[in-house]
């Protein structure tokens, strides 16, 4: 009965504390999307999974702020480290207030980083893909996804 209740209880921590690791699937659309000539991009059209709403974390965000700040609960997806970087955005998919998914997403090609950071309902998750003057180190164009309002 004890061991039941030692493996019971270990697998509840498991389950509770488990980490969601970038979605490659969701990240190879996005990526195809922003490099496709489009100049918009919606982000439920990108997804096959239930959420409804969309919270993008810029390089260096730091996510025990952004819980404070929007009530919800980032530990299973803290292991990317964000604030410790400024190569890629993080885009956390939740649904009913939890983190159902998550992708870092490479700041080329399509760098969030000029948004807000702030809950988007799934309803206007869209986004402008633009291109800008500036040039990335190997001389690709950099281009921008700005939310629209």
């Amino acid at each position: 009965m004890k061991n039941l209740l030692t493996f019971i209880s270990l697998s509840l921590i498991l389950l509770l504390c488990k980490e969601i690791t970038s979605d490659q699937q969701i990240e190879s659309n996005l990526k195809s999307k922003i490099l496709s000539g489009d100049k918009e991009l919606v982000m439920s059209e990108l997804t096959n999974f239930k959420w409804d709403s969309l919270l993008i974390l810029t390089p260096y965000s730091r996510p025990d702020k952004i819980e404070d700040q929007f009530h919800v609960d980032l530990s299973s997806v803290k292991h990317s480290e964000i604030e410790h970087s400024d190569s890629f955005n993080q885009l956390i998919f939740l649904y009913q207030g939890k983190v159902v998914n998550m992708v870092e997403h490479d700041r080329y090609p399509g760098d969030f980083s000029k948004n807000e950071i702030e809950m988007i309902a799934r309803s206007k998750a869209a986004f402008s893909i633009n291109l800008t003057e500036e040039k990335t180190t190997d001389g690709k164009q950099w281009i921008e996804i700005i939310r629209e309002k």
